[in-house]
């Protein structure tokens, strides 16, 4: 840890060297307000690692003049000098501390060697406590003019993550500063609050879920942005510090956990990519516990989660909108430019970029701008389930048509086909009572010749071409197919051998066949068994009929269809 910190301050001082970093100590205070870049090259430090130092010892020691960018490994508290000269106009100025979080921050300013100021503030007391009721620490100071001064500044506090970003400002000056910022901060926390609370909104009248999800990050992220200003704490919370100092990491977490949960809804993330982003969530999810630990490493947790989460969303959006997404389209530059708001932010606090209204606000004004252009992506996606529930509800409505078509036909089908079977048992009951009335004639009579010739008169009337064709059409109407299949596989059939076939497809029974024919049930038997080893099958005639009637179900979903 040690030895970073060395190599961090060695880097920080060869680039002081070759830029010129190295100026008078002495500030000559003009008319105008001095950002926190204006003063580093003023101000010198010193590191108290075991708190301890008063401020009489630290008069005593030899401030060091190059301050490092970076001290998020130090555990330390932190002394600050500034020695200037007042050769404005003004009397009366402000020393802000432009909102770090900070346990604690001590003023103290000298006039030649007598302690003239004296204030002590920070997060860990409440806001009554504050020298000036304002979201940043303000130390208000009268300088008379012409007149040098020492300032001395000691910060102290595990939350502190980079280094005490002082400014001065006239009072008037101030005071315009403070009016602008304040409203570029009203404007954007009415856009956060207008935006999750259409979220919310829409979720209730839509119910769609990736709403709630987007109403409730956008919250979490208004309450981030509250906790960085200071404004929660000033407005909601004065007089809890604890609390305020826990909310802005849970903040960082709870938003980062539904952004997630908006992100798999509105994209429909699932498999591998959502169980890496509901790992990240989990690690988010700790961050708030943890921070009761040790803040730093739940701070890690939280930003590295969020800035990991960030970059996967930009790669996730860039894949689907390659894919033709609609959404992912709109997503993509929200993610892509909240990503370089995020990196300003990162980049601010770890001290490698000055801090100026720019940098300090950069998330904010990304973050407005993802949430603007996430809120058009909600709308745009309601839409789209809009127009796919319709075409759902249409393709239902078809295919609801569609079978009432089918039944219908079926139906149709179903009385052709009961039509049909009357008229060919209509067909079969004239047959049978014209064969029932010669076989009774040939009973009644005892006469052999006679008897003879009504035989042969029902067997005539059995083969009749007419009679045969006439059944044929009738039967194949009904059962179409059935004997083409029956003489592809047998084609040693005779007009006979199908006349049977068809009595069996009609589920005759043997007397019923014998009455039909003319001859003893004895005779329909042993035509069955010579018909049977004619076609040299195992299977029974009953048997051989099923197969064929299975070729004639096939074919008729075939036609159908």
């Amino acid at each position: 840890m040690r030895l970073l910190q060395r190599l961090l301050f060695t880097f920080v001082a060869v680039n002081a060297l070759l830029t010129g970093f190295s100026q008078g100590k002495m500030l000559h205070m003009e008319n105008r307000y001095y950002a926190p870049v204006d003063l580093e090259s003023q101000m010198q430090y010193y590191l108290d690692s075991a708190e301890s130092l008063t401020i009489d010892q630290a008069l005593e020691r030899d401030f060091h003049q190059l301050i490092p960018h970076n001290l998020n490994t130090y555990s330390g508290a932190i002394w600050l000098k500034l020695e200037l000269q007042n050769t404005s106009a003004y009397s009366n100025w402000n020393f802000i501390i432009n909102h770090p979080p900070l346990d604690s921050i001590e003023c103290f300013v000298f006039e030649q060697d007598s302690l003239i100021y004296q204030e002590t503030s920070g997060d860990n007391f409440s806001f009554a406590n504050r020298p000036v009721a304002t979201s940043d620490v303000t130390f208000p100071i009268t300088l008379s003019r012409g007149k040098n001064y020492t300032v001395y500044f000691r910060a102290q506090g595990e939350r502190n993550i980079f280094i005490v970003p002082v400014s001065i400002s006239p009072e008037m000056v101030w005071i315009e500063h403070i009016q602008t910022q304040n409203l570029f901060n009203g404007i954007c926390y009415g856009v956060l609050l207008l935006a999750s609370v259409y979220g919310l909104l829409s979720f209730l009248t839509t119910r769609v879920k990736s709403n709630l999800y987007y109403g409730i990050y956008v919250l979490a992220v208004l309450i981030f942005f509250l906790t960085q200003t200071g404004d929660f704490f000033h407005y909601l919370i004065p007089n809890n510090p604890n609390l305020y100092n826990l909310l802005p990491i849970t903040a960082t977490s709870s938003g980062g956990i539904f952004s997630i949960l908006f992100a798999r809804e509105i994209l429909k993330i699932r498999g591998k990519t959502w169980s890496f982003l509901a790992t990240l969530a989990a690690v988010m999810l700790l961050a708030p516990i943890v921070q009761l630990v040790s803040f730093r490493v739940a701070l890690l947790m939280a930003g590295l989660g969020s800035a990991i989460k960030v970059l996967s969303y930009c790669v996730i959006t860039l894949h689907l909108s390659s894919k033709g997404n609609a959404t992912a389209r709109y997503l993509l530059p929200a993610w892509v430019i909240y990503a370089v708001g995020v990196g300003l932010f990162m980049m601010r606090n770890f001290g490698f970029i000055s801090i100026n209204f720019f940098t300090s606000n950069g998330l904010f004004l990304a973050t407005i701008v993802e949430v603007l252009i996430l809120s058009v992506a909600v709308t745009v996606n309601y839409r789209i389930l809009i127009r796919e529930h319709v075409m759902a509800q249409e393709s239902a409505k078809l295919k609801e048509l569609e079978l009432s078509l089918a039944s219908m036909r079926l139906e149709k089908l179903r009385e052709e086909k009961e039509e049909k079977d009357r008229k060919l048992a209509t067909t079969l009951l004239k047959d049978q009572r014209r064969v029932g009335k010669l076989v009774s004639l040939r009973e009644e009579t005892s006469e052999i010749t006679l008897r003879n010739k009504l035989q042969r008169l029902i067997d005539s009337d059995q083969n009749q071409t007419n009679y045969w064709e006439n059944f044929k059409v009738i039967f194949e109407d009904v059962h179409p197919k059935f004997f083409e299949a029956l003489q592809s596989d047998y084609p040693q059939l005779t007009v006979n051998d199908l006349r049977h076939f068809a009595y069996i497809k009609m589920n005759l029974q043997v007397k019923e066949i014998s009455e039909l024919t003319g001859v003893s049930v004895q005779a329909v038997k042993m035509a069955r068994n010579r018909l049977k080893k004619k076609l040299g099958q195992d299977k029974s005639l009953t048997e051989i009929v099923a197969d064929i009637s299975n070729f004639d179900q096939n074919y008729r979903s075939v036609n159908h269809l």
